[in-house]
């Protein structure tokens, strides 16, 4: 659960551990990391983008931040659909980000949700387009 202060406003945490020496220069230290996002139980493996001498088995840092933005559509999209009295089954999304400048592209046109049967596919693309534009 986020943290909540007295006024009702949300806080999220989140901690970054490293271990390593940079004393060999930019070539040699590890860009290994661990965060954690409490009060979640597991840490996630992180490092930086291969371009930047980082490990591609370990998600990067720019790969979170299109993650991160993708679960709110979803999640903002779900709330709409149900606060419309919409019955949506599954949701997948496959969103993407332009390194130069760092741009997200997270508009829904990949997209897939499914509905319940007889469900006014109209209607939830006008929820959909009332919340996140065409």
């Amino acid at each position: 659960m986020p943290e909540r202060r007295d006024n009702g406003d949300h806080t999220y945490r989140a901690t970054i551990a490293w271990e390593g020496s940079t004393g060999g220069g930019y070539t040699a230290y590890t860009r290994d990391h661990e965060g954690a996002v409490p009060p979640a139980a597991n840490p996630v493996a992180l490092s930086a983008d291969p371009h930047f001498r980082g490990d591609a088995g370990r998600a990067n840092p720019e790969q979170l931040l299109v993650l991160a933005a993708s679960s709110c559509q979803m999640l903002s999209f779900l709330h709409v659909a149900a606060t419309a009295g919409l019955d949506v089954l599954d949701y997948t999304d496959d969103a993407g980000a332009d390194p130069a400048p760092l741009r997200v592209t997270v508009d829904g046109a990949r997209r897939d949700d499914r509905l319940t049967r007889g469900c006014d596919c109209c209607r939830v693309r006008g929820c959909a387009s009332a919340r996140f534009g065409p």
